[in-house]
């Protein structure tokens, strides 16, 4: 998904956040975050998920697909997993698969 760079912009301006913080936060470059500012890159999933975790708002937020009715603590819990699925455990995959269907 492509960020919205007003979005990222903002975002940026209101976490009082530089390119080169928010680039170390997320473990990239200061060029890539640079690129995507500018919408001439597109972040992988992870580290679109990262973005929004750093800015404490949704991956589909920066990418403006939040449309009415969407909700954001959803969206906040499904960039959290995306994040961190790689690293559990197959019972905490499990588990969370339980939750879902109960």
């Amino acid at each position: 998904m492509k960020i919205d760079p007003m979005r990222l912009k903002t975002e940026l301006a209101k976490k009082k956040l530089t390119q080169k913080e928010l680039a170390k936060i997320i473990g990239e470059t200061e060029a890539s975050v640079s690129r995507y500012m500018h919408g001439n890159r597109t972040p992988r999933g992870v580290t679109l998920a990262k973005i929004a975790l750093a800015l404490d708002t949704t991956p589909e937020y920066l990418c403006d697909i939040n449309g009415p009715g969407c909700s954001e603590t959803f969206a906040r819990v499904r960039g959290n997993i995306a994040q961190n699925v790689s690293a559990w455990t197959a019972d905490q995959k499990r588990e969370l698969l339980l939750l879902l269907v109960s």
